[in-house]
């Protein structure tokens, strides 16, 4: 047999019932802190060389 419990609730019950920790792990902090991009973009610049003439 095959099926698949898909309500949180019942998936709470069952886990509880079996002795399985049903509570989500606590996040962990960010290993890479993303920065801004330091450049200027000039985007006339950009699209005149992009051209074929």
């Amino acid at each position: 047999m095959v099926a698949a419990i898909t309500d949180p609730l019942d998936v709470r019950r069952y886990l509880k019932h079996e002795g399985i920790d049903y509570e989500a792990p606590a996040r962990g902090p960010q290993r890479v802190v993303q920065e801004e991009f330091a450049f200027e973009h000039d985007r006339e610049a950009s699209f005149s060389a992009d051209r074929i003439d």
